[in-house]
């Protein structure tokens, strides 16, 4: 058996689907995990999760947003 890390399963920091799926799992609602950053809900989550935060609110994921949210996430 092998265990698998939770960023097999999901994917980089920076990949769309991923961040989306991790946004949700911190409760920002995504409502769905398809790639579309530019979505009005995924934008809407990512400047909420931004203003939680303290990054520049402007609706885009940069490098250190991503990170920060594997981090967040655990994964």
């Amino acid at each position: 058996q092998r265990i698998m890390d939770a960023t097999e399963l999901l994917g980089p920091a920076d990949f769309g689907p991923a961040i989306q799926v991790r946004l949700t799992g911190l409760g920002y609602d995504c409502e769905k995990a398809d790639g579309n950053l530019e979505s009005a809900t995924t934008v809407r989550s990512i400047r909420q999760f931004q203003r939680d935060y303290s990054f520049p609110v402007d609706g885009r994921v940069t490098d250190v947003a991503a990170e920060s949210l594997v981090d967040l996430f655990g994964a």
